[in-house]
């Protein structure tokens, strides 16, 4: 089950930054955009090749026993591969919040201080451009909730 749980990740890990460069295209929101670079910047290692999060995480497939060729040669489990493919479609084709919301899904977001910054800086755009309610109060309980609503009640921490 360790090696099944790995190669899914992996291949996640693989799919993660095509998805971040679409959200980056799709949106017209520069401060959206510079948060999603600021974590492409991140995922690419931050200047430094070998803390790139592909590479980090072909370092530990390689610790599994996995060599070069047997990670190009992994299949997936479909229903796994619809899933990635379906989140670099709407961070491709549906409104930027959507993009956002599959990546979530798909990764660590509400831990992630980049999504955090991307999710409210489309909600304050949305906001700007009367999309969402002036409501400050009440888009600050919606990032509240996403943020940290969801960890608390996944956690089960007593705050």
């Amino acid at each position: 089950q360790v090696r099944t749980f790995a190669e899914v990740l992996y291949t996640f890990c693989e799919t993660f930054h095509h998805c971040l460069f679409a959200l980056g295209l799709n949106t017209h929101d520069d401060a959206v955009r510079r948060a999603i670079v600021e974590n492409l910047f991140d995922e690419f290692g931050a200047g430094n090749p070998e803390r790139a999060h592909l590479a980090l995480m072909r370092r530990f497939m390689y610790s599994l026993g996995y060599t070069d060729g047997s990670l190009k040669a992994i299949t997936i489990n479909p229903d796994a591969r619809m899933f990635m493919d379906d989140i670099l479609r709407l961070c491709r084709e549906e409104h930027p919040l959507k993009g956002v919301g599959a990546i979530c899904i798909g990764a660590e977001c509400n831990g992630s201080e980049y999504f955090r910054r991307i999710f409210c800086n489309l909600l304050g755009s949305e906001m700007d451009r009367g999309e969402l309610p002036d409501d400050f109060e009440a888009v600050s309980e919606l990032v509240s909730a996403v943020c940290f609503g969801n960890a608390k009640r996944h956690f089960g921490f007593d705050v």
